[in-house]
């Protein structure tokens, strides 16, 4: 069921549908708080708004339900160079190359964020 809802939250955000998005992944979480994938779209939705503190919340809720979620860890390094952290991005971009060495997004983005 809540595998459901995070591929109904999903269609619903590429089709622009942001608050019916938003009730989605809501939905999904109540179902399974633990469920991290939906911790971290939730996450994106703010990321893509500008809201990078409430972006950082749930990116970090994700972590900590799935903490070899590669993913995460990149998009958490991309709301951490938002916030002008480069240290902490470059530390979550590093944990993305440990959890998949073959992740060029993340040795790209790390790369960049050294040189800025």
């Amino acid at each position: 069921m809540v595998d459901a809802h995070s591929n109904l939250d999903n269609l619903m955000k590429a089709q622009g549908l942001v608050q019916e998005a938003y009730s989605c992944y809501l939905e999904a979480l109540r179902i399974q708080p633990s469920f991290a994938i939906a911790w971290s779209n939730l996450a994106g939705l703010f990321m893509e708004s500008g809201d990078f503190n409430r972006a950082l919340q749930y990116y970090k809720e994700a972590v900590k339900l799935k903490p070899s979620f590669p993913d995460v860890y990149l998009n958490l390094g991309n709301v951490y160079k938002a916030l002008g952290m480069p240290r902490e991005a470059i530390a979550c971009y590093q944990h993305t190359l440990q959890t998949r060495p073959n992740y060029g997004m993340a040795y790209g983005i790390r790369v960049g964020t050294c040189l800025s």
